[in-house]
């Protein structure tokens, strides 16, 4: 099952996207979000020490830190899909993002939608919510990196994905250092 999702999200990466669609790549660590444009097609070079990434697409990033709380939470939650590759389904979601984009690098006056003040005590308190939650977040994923390393990790997802109904094979640690489950239901 975990091959069908990362193969199909690599077709959809080299297949479906579109030059000219644009993209945004939470940066998870610096709490910033880049927003680009794709700017050419897929090209796969064969992974060598020179190369980590085998498949890629050019993109034009229009910016590459915009704090995520100049977001609205509707399209903040929508990327922090668990995918590495998902489409945000969210009404208007590309005008918006453009919109805050401009005005982050100060090409239009900032909009009451997209105000970092406001006026209203529950959404200040939405607000102040959504950034406890990344900060939980944040913790969460930093502990796993922590105490997880390698083959300690393939181990912990195996015994989650257990817990909630899967059949899994864990391979044995190899000499290529990678993490490797097969599971289906």
């Amino acid at each position: 099952m975990c091959c069908c999702i990362f193969a199909s999200q690599l077709w959809r990466f080299a297949h479906d996207l579109e030059i000219g669609e644009m993209v945004v790549l939470p940066r998870k660590r610096q709490k910033v979000l880049a927003v680009g444009r794709i700017a050419g097609d897929y090209v796969y070079t064969p992974r060598d020490y020179q190369e980590p990434l085998p498949h890629t697409r050019k993109v034009e990033w229009l910016v590459k830190d915009v704090p995520r709380a100049n977001f609205d939470q509707d399209l903040i939650r929508s990327f922090n899909s668990l995918l590495t590759l998902s489409q945000v389904r969210i009404d208007n979601a590309e005008s918006r993002i453009e919109r805050v984009v401009n005005v982050y690098l100060g090409n239009e006056q900032a909009l009451e939608s997209t105000a970092s003040i406001s006026s209203s005590e529950d959404e200040d308190d939405d607000v102040g919510k959504e950034d406890i939650e990344q900060s939980i977040d944040d913790r969460i994923i930093e502990r796993i990196r922590e105490r997880f390393r390698e083959h300690r990790l393939e181990y912990l997802v195996a015994r989650i994905l257990k817990a909630v109904g899967y059949t899994v094979l864990e391979t044995k640690p190899g000499p290529d250092g990678g993490v490797d489950i097969v599971a289906g239901r």
